[in-house]
């Protein structure tokens, strides 16, 4: 079968890591980019010459127009015949930065018959899953990660893989030869504004009156985006309403049931059962709902968010 892959997907920095992982193994082949437009021509030129200084060739189409333009049927019949006279010597990369109707044909073929995978970002409600990519990406550095260090890495990430994966890199040379990653490691490497958001969170789960209001103050003068914030909270007690309204399950069929990791379904709940009921959350989000509403319409001015806030959460 002839050497082509196929990566696809929303997941920009997976589908550029699947493309390098490609190019590593073919390191002394003759590589040749489009970007684009890829004129049928020059690559039938290209995969069916014997380049001068190596005997393989790599060929890259990046975002090429042939997955997202309608293609005559000729058209679509002479880049399957590109792909089935492939050289053994030649290796095609087709790669997108976005989703592709796999209804077209040619996007059916290539994923189909070659090798093809769709990388698309983790859901709002794919927590543990994320959480196990991260477990994943730092067993690739030869580390271990303690489940409240894991939490927080979580927390603070915003499923933002590229930027999960560059502070793993910098966490991992801080801590040297050291192979348990620790909640102070994560502290220690995270962003002040990442650390402050952390902190508020888990002093919402509290009601803290005093550690919540100087937070808020704290984000307010590092110039967070009020209704970013409000989005945050509000999630925050969508799931600590969920919890106590499963708090008679047990601990890890609310953990698959919320896809969140047991070990913070524990955590969380313990907490919260002490601190909140189902009337306190629910006018809690009835009034970050109306705080929500009359900053998007210009009633109140938002930096006043920053000082509501704790008296919504902790005196309600």
């Amino acid at each position: 079968m002839p050497n082509i892959f196929f990566y696809h997907g929303e997941e920009t920095f997976l589908v550029d890591e699947a493309v390098s992982r490609v190019k590593d193994q073919h390191q002394s082949a003759q590589c040749h980019v489009f970007e684009n437009q890829c004129p049928l021509a020059n690559l039938i030129e290209i995969t069916q010459a014997t380049g001068l200084f190596a005997s393989t060739t790599l060929v890259l189409l990046k975002n090429p127009e042939c997955l997202t333009k309608t293609l005559s049927k000729e058209d679509t019949q002479q880049w399957l015949d590109l792909f089935k006279s492939l050289p053994e010597t030649t290796t095609l990369v087709i790669y997108s930065h976005s989703s592709v109707d796999l209804r077209k044909k040619l996007a059916s073929t290539l994923s189909k018959t070659y090798t093809s995978q769709k990388f698309e970002p983790f859901k709002d409600w794919e927590d543990e899953k994320f959480l196990q990519w991260l477990k994943s990406r730092i067993s690739l550095h030869k580390k271990t990660i303690t489940p409240e260090a894991l939490a927080m890495l979580g927390n603070i990430s915003n499923k933002n893989l590229h930027q999960s994966a560059n502070d793993l890199i910098n966490i991992v040379t801080y801590m040297g030869e050291r192979t348990e990653m620790t909640l102070e490691d994560i502290k220690a490497m995270c962003s002040t504004e990442q650390s402050t958001l952390y902190k508020l969170t888990e002093s919402i789960k509290k009601r803290n009156y005093q550690d919540c209001f100087k937070l808020c103050q704290l984000l307010k003068t590092s110039g967070e985006e009020p209704i970013k914030l409000i989005g945050l909270l509000a999630a925050n007690f969508r799931l600590f309403t969920q919890l106590l309204l499963l708090q008679n399950q047990s601990e890890a069929q609310i953990a698959k049931t919320l896809g969140k990791h047991p070990f913070f379904i524990k955590q969380t709940l313990t907490q919260i059962k002490k601190t909140y009921t189902l009337a306190h959350l629910k006018t809690i989000t009835q009034n970050l709902a109306k705080l929500d509403y009359e900053i998007k319409s210009g009633k109140i001015n938002p930096t006043i968010l920053f000082s509501a806030i704790p008296k919504t959460i902790c005196l309600s």
